[in-house]
């Protein structure tokens, strides 16, 4: 199972740290889902660490994998069923030949990863933009999928 993580606060930070430190990474996968692109290649660049104090002491993890959000680039189930590769490829070149701005640049195996579905999504952003945010994620989501909102506000359950 893989376990997406949107926001990367220090909520999110420490559910996705204790997922990786619970859990079989062999087996299960943990998605850290950033904001832009560019933080995206940042995390990349370091490594996908997550650094967690308890009581003056850092815990490190680094089993992770990232992408970035990126509504216009979500699929609906359905489509995703075929040759989700060849048309991430296809999307990235477009993008790279469309837009000169190297922070909204996104590799082709970062855009690969947001055709997969999401299985079990944590969602610990602000309360104000978690529904724009989950409606923007619904084309990859299943029937199958949970959804765990760590937000705080009121507001969303609708």
């Amino acid at each position: 199972m893989r376990f997406h993580v949107l926001g990367l606060g220090p909520i999110g930070t420490l559910v996705s740290h204790h997922l990786c430190k619970s859990l079989d990474t062999t087996k299960h996968g943990v998605v850290l889902i950033h904001k832009y692109a560019h933080q995206l290649k940042k995390a990349n660049l370091a490594g996908n660490i997550l650094k967690v104090e308890r009581e003056g002491v850092v815990d490190t993890s680094t089993a992770f994998r990232s992408e970035a959000f990126q509504a216009a680039q979500q699929l609906r189930y359905e489509e995703r069923q075929e040759k989700p590769l060849v048309r991430a490829e296809k999307k990235a070149r477009e993008e790279s030949s469309s837009d000169s701005s190297k922070a909204k640049r996104v590799s082709p195996s970062s855009i690969q990863d947001t055709h997969l579905p999401i299985e079990s999504l944590i969602v610990a952003i602000k309360a104000y933009t978690v529904v724009d945010t989950v409606k923007a994620l619904v084309p990859r989501l299943t029937p199958n999928s949970t959804i765990a909102l760590l937000h705080n506000g009121m507001g969303v359950y609708e």
